[in-house]
């Protein structure tokens, strides 16, 4: 009985006995059939062919439903089962109306890995409901998908196009570091609703044929205040028809209608009154349709209130047109969402994602669906840029946890977390763009694996090796690589680190008494004996099989979005061709067919357009690769740290020299006050200045001042002789004062040096944290000069 009252009380429903669920079913069938029946035509019945083929493929080992046949019986049966149900299956079609043993199921609870063991919320529902049901639902899901289809989010994946999940994290990172290069500042949004599929209101998915009795009554048990239910009921009345015909609709209106579930052990059943069902085949597509009508929702907000950006597209690959097109404001991959919200500038990042967050909480809100507000669940990611960037980041990053807070239409007020990192679809998101985390992540998590299994599988010396290195291969790398394909433009620092952790895994498979007699076993010696490719081919090959499913699939969004990019520092496609030599390379050396000619990087989108077409064959070359490189290990794939301590170093400022660099850190300090500590570099640059034409160096601390845009040089000529003269701006478009200046005097001409972040990376030792500026000099109507390298 806990379970019943626990899991019909998210679902909206009524414990009934079965007698009184029969009664109650039975008086709406008797008004169903005296109602006016829609014309039936033969294009939306199935064929015994259609038919049989749903019940090819069955995976045997699943537990049966409340009629006890399992898929083990029904395959044991063979064609018996599908001709001799196919009479009752028509039937179905034909009247709309499904029998009372299909609508539901038994459900037994499952524990979610976290939480108190006596706490019912750490426990889920599955239903698992009888197999002629699963196999008619699977039929109505086909015959469904055009209508997700017509009606999804450019970027929600999951219920059409069977993306993966490395694709949804390639596009948020292409999104995060190409804002990061256009100086816009970004913040993310991480959604995560609380019992997504169990919790949807059904009436959304046809809107002319909800009973709003009903619903009034169902918003007063789920506790709705009187102004969310007003709002239930006004977006209810605003959302469109679905394109379906009137026999589709009766089948989703009977589909959707006296439904229920029966907990294992229990005499008694709950009638569920909302939830798409989860574990039926039709659950995740019709939750997949509400979240298409949420977003579509939230994007009218976006582009009225001008939070959408233009991105460039260059038509490089396939199906991709040269022309400008809308950001996408969000990506979802079945309940899992992040909206891209942008500024102009970073004071108003935080007003813009608070008025979003207000947006996106009632477009969620009015559908049945909560937001989940706990730690580590909802979440902000801001990504601030530009002007006024240091203030941001040393509020929200210094003095963790930074909440921002929002305020919405009906309710308590809420905070939303702003976290430095968040893990999305298996993957950790850090707000500078640095891949660290998520190296650190995937290697943790691949040798969570190996410790239960070390000492009496995989360092058992009386195990093949072969074998132990198939079960590395499925168990280990498997997790270590999941996702890793959307990397790019990996640092020094970030390479070497994702080296050092595969050899860390690699090292399992040695015998104990082996790591005790040579404690520094090289990596070349470890790919050498396993047959494994070097870390960094891994990633090569990893790149190379998420580029075989992007070309191989509809990804025309994420396409746009990979190349609006081209050009950054993390640059995927610039990686991509990259790997695409390689792979002709090794190909050419073993003798294979590569359909790429040597040139093939002077028409990329030739190129592009023949692996598409040519798709089979790429994906075994990949495949092929891999084993090649296992068996073929060189030096040349393996990273080598370089030590630069013992080099000499040359002081920008005074050209003394000084041995490696803690012999310049330390004339910083004690020479020209500068530390280290509190994040400053030198940058220098000779640039020809004032009237004599002589060079005048510039020197800029970036520990004394804050990150400018580029600055308006004009350049004047005065009898031969150069002039330059700038005239810096003293505010920004929204009044407030920027930052000073640094200005350097030579002669008749005066140079302001304006520091830009680029990137956060590791510059030698001079920086702890992660920095890098450049300072870039833009000569109005002549060209624009990098001043800085």
């Amino acid at each position: 009985m806990v379970w019943s009252k626990h899991f019909g009380r998210i679902e909206g429903g009524e414990i009934l006995s079965p007698s009184d669920l029969c009664s109650r079913c039975r008086a709406a069938f008797g008004e169903q059939a005296a109602a006016e029946t829609p014309h039936v035509r033969l294009h939306d019945l199935p064929t015994l062919l259609e038919w049989e083929a749903e019940f090819h493929g069955l995976k045997r080992g699943k537990a049966p439903g409340a009629d006890g046949i399992s898929h083990d019986i029904i395959a044991g049966l063979g064609q018996n089962v599908p001709q001799g149900s196919y009479s009752l299956a028509l039937k179905t079609a034909v009247t709309g109306a499904e029998p009372l043993r299909w609508r539901g199921g038994l459900v037994t609870a499952l524990y979610k890995g976290k939480g108190s063991l006596s706490d019912v919320g750490a426990f889920r529902s599955t239903l698992v409901s009888e197999v002629l049901a699963k196999r008619y639902h699977s039929w109505v899901r086909k015959r469904l998908e055009p209508w997700l289809a017509s009606v999804a989010h450019s970027m929600q994946q999951g219920p059409i196009g069977h993306h993966s999940t490395p694709e949804m994290s390639l596009m948020v990172r292409t999104v995060q570091m190409h804002m990061r290069e256009r100086g816009v500042p970004l913040g993310c949004l991480f959604v995560d609703i609380s019992a997504a599929f169990y919790s949807v209101l059904r009436e959304f998915l046809l809107p002319a044929q909800a009973d709003v009795g009903a619903l009034l009554a169902l918003c007063g048990k789920l506790g709705f205040s009187t102004d969310t239910t007003r709002d239930v009921i006004s977006a209810l009345a605003s959302q469109d028809e679905p394109c379906l015909n009137q026999v589709w609709q009766r089948r989703v209106a009977d589909v959707l209608s006296h439904t229920w579930f029966q907990v294992t052990g229990s005499t008694n059943c709950v009638a569920t009154r909302r939830g798409s069902r989860p574990g039926d085949p039709l659950a995740d597509l019709l939750f997949g349709i509400v979240m298409a009508q949420a977003l579509t929702d939230i994007q009218k907000f976006f582009e009225a209130e001008g939070f959408s950006l233009q991105i460039s597209r260059a038509g490089v690959l396939p199906d991709v047109r040269v022309a400008d097109s809308a950001m996408p404001i969000a990506g979802a991959w079945q309940d899992d969402c992040v909206f891209f919200i942008t500024a102009s500038s970073c004071d108003l990042l935080v007003p813009r994602c608070r008025a979003a967050i207000r947006q996106i909480h009632a477009a969620f809100a009015v559908r049945g669906l909560e937001l989940n507000y706990k730690p580590s669940k909802t979440e902000l990611l801001l990504c601030p840029v530009g002007v006024g960037s240091r203030a941001v980041k040393s509020q929200i990053y210094r003095q963790p946890p930074f909440c921002v807070a929002v305020l919405p239409d009906h309710g308590p007020c809420l905070g939303i977390r702003v976290a430095p990192e968040y893990r999305h679809l298996g993957t950790a998101v850090e707000w500078s763009g640095s891949l660290a985390p998520a190296i650190e992540q995937a290697i943790e998590g691949a040798a969570a694996l190996i410790k239960p299994l070390r000492k009496h599988v995989f360092g058992n010396r009386d195990a093949p090796l072969a074998v132990r290195v198939m079960l590395f291969r499925s168990l280990v790398l498997a997790k270590a690589l999941y996702a890793t394909g959307s990397w790019a433009g990996l640092t020094k620092g970030e390479s070497l680190q994702w080296q050092a952790g595969i050899t860390r895994l690699l090292r399992a498979l040695v015998p104990y008494k082996e790591i005790r007699e040579d404690p520094k076993i090289s990596l070349f010696w470890l790919l050498r004996t396993l047959k494994l490719p070097a870390p960094s081919v891994m990633l090569r090959l990893e790149r190379l099989r998420l580029l075989s499913q992007i070309l191989g699939k509809d990804t025309i969004p994420l396409r746009q979005i990979l190349e609006s990019a081209a050009g950054s520092k993390r640059c995927w496609l610039t990686d991509v061709v990259s790997d695409l030599q390689w792979l002709r390379e090794t190909a050419s050396a073993a003798g294979w067919s590569f359909p790429l000619k040597a040139d093939f990087t002077e028409d990329l989108e030739q190129a592009f357009l023949i692996l598409q077409q040519q798709g089979r064959l790429f994906g075994s070359l990949v495949r092929r690769a891999w084993r090649h490189s296992g068996t073929h290990v060189s030096q040349g794939d393996i990273w080598h740290s370089e030590r630069q301590q013992d080099e000499m170093k040359v002081c920008p400022v005074c050209q003394s020299s000084f041995k490696g660099m803690r012999g310049l850190r330390s004339h910083f300090a004690l020479k020209h006050r500068i530390f280290p500590e509190v994040h400053s570099l030198l940058y220098t640059a000779e640039l020809h200045t004032g009237l004599s034409g002589r060079p005048a160096r510039i020197v800029v601390d970036t520990g004394s001042g804050d990150f400018w845009l580029k600055p308006e040089v004009a350049v004047e000529h005065y009898h031969g002789k150069t002039h330059v003269s700038v005239l810096p701006l003293t505010d920004n478009a929204t009044g407030h004062a920027l930052m000073q200046e640094y200005q350097i005097h030579y002669g008749l001409g005066t140079v302001i040096a304006l520091p830009v972040v680029e990137e956060h990376i590791c510059i030698e030792a001079l920086c702890v944290k992660y920095l890098e500026l450049m300072l870039a000099v833009k000569i109005m109507g002549v060209e624009q000069l990098s001043v800085f390298d």
